[in-house]
């Protein structure tokens, strides 16, 4: 494989990375109902499998990659395609006097066969409730784990994490090396930091929630725990699409670049992430009185924020002299609302509350 189709295999990604985040999956991890742990995983499969996104496809926007061409990415690439071969030229092995960016797809992934395998073990997950209302969903998260398998098998296979957001001029020159980096050595997959990033944003996002609805300390912890951990999972994968990150580029067989998001494996760190800080086993889990109390503090916040937005629009219709039939009211107020109340507050109001008008307009 030549450096140039390294830039050929960039300008040419495949998408693969759509889930429906409220979409139900086949097994419950830590439920009594679980099968046995897989025993090994399965041979490697040419193709990554996705899960289908129901109401909620968008496509990739890969316009970042048009560029990847110009005088300045390629004149950086160049310069370290030129410290790699220098560094092959006291490579011993058997394939000491070979570029590594000759290898074919088939090569690579035949490498990766060759990793030790490992087992899927199953996250013991800890169901901190005991009643009927909170030891299902959203207080547990189903894993399909034929898929999970599949996602560890594309992990071994990824070269390259989007880890913050980029208007994509800053990220070229990094795919390019960090594929030069694969090919050479394709067993530096990226499982660890995948799972610190998920952490990273986890601890994140549970914190700006905690601030923008007013709860601290133990009251963040017991609003984590009744939020659900499947409500986390959806926030955590509205803020991976919204922001672009999160995403993951694998290298195949034949010489195609996908992107995509595992979603199973996501599932299984947000597991393990709860089971280690949603702790202390002193706290009101089964309470109601004390569930209510953050229902009413969410409540207080949705009325506010209602006001506020409803009488925006009103200005808004006015000011644009817009239609003011219920039905393109409706319309408009609700091509707004991700901008005005956020994807991830508008999940918050929804675990919490029967009636939003999130649930209402349709």
């Amino acid at each position: 494989m030549k450096s140039g189709d390294i830039d050929d295999l960039l300008l040419n990604v495949d998408e693969n990375f759509d889930e429906n985040p409220q979409s139900k999956g086949e097994e419950l991890k830590g439920s009594s109902a679980e099968k046995e742990s897989l025993k090994e995983k399965e041979s490697q499969k040419d193709t990554a499998k996705s899960i289908s996104l129901s109401k909620m496809h968008e496509s990739a926007d890969l316009s970042f990659l048009e560029n990847v061409d110009s005088d300045d990415s390629k004149d950086e690439y160049d310069e370290y395609e030129k410290k790699i071969k220098e560094e092959l030229s006291l490579d011993h092995s058997e394939d000491a006097g070979r570029d590594p960016a000759e290898k074919t797809g088939e090569e690579i992934q035949a490498e990766t066969e060759n990793i030790t395998k490992i087992k899927i073990e199953k996250v013991k997950f800890i169901l901190r409730g005991t009643r009927t209302w909170n030891t299902r969903e959203p207080y547990v998260l189903p894993v399909n784990y034929d898929k999970l398998n599949i996602d560890y098998k594309d992990l071994y296979k990824t070269f390259y994490l989007i880890k913050v957001q980029s208007d994509g001029q800053n990220i070229q020159g990094e795919m390019k090396r960090a594929m030069f980096k694969f090919i050479r050595n394709p067993e530096k997959y990226i499982i660890h930091e995948y799972t610190e990033f998920i952490n990273n944003n986890l601890f994140s996002l549970t914190a700006e929630l905690g601030n923008y609805f007013g709860f601290q300390n133990e009251n963040l912890q017991l609003f984590v725990y009744h939020l659900g951990i499947l409500t986390l999972y959806k926030i955590i994968i509205i803020r991976f699409q919204t922001d672009k990150i999160g995403y993951c580029y694998k290298l195949q067989a034949d010489n195609n670049v996908v992107r995509y998001i595992p979603f199973e494996f996501v599932k299984e760190v947000i597991l393990q992430w709860h089971n280690d800080n949603i702790i202390g086993n002193d706290y009101p889990y089964d309470g109601i009185i004390e569930y209510n109390d953050l229902k009413r503090v969410v409540s207080r916040r949705y009325t506010s924020e209602y006001e506020k937005y409803n009488s925006k629009l009103d200005d808004l219709i006015s000011k644009s002299k817009l239609s003011t039939s219920a039905s393109d009211r409706d319309e408009i107020f609700k091509s707004k609302w991700d901008d005005w109340f956020g994807k991830t507050n508008i999940l918050v109001y929804n675990r919490f509350l029967e009636r939003t008008i999130f649930k209402i307009v349709k």
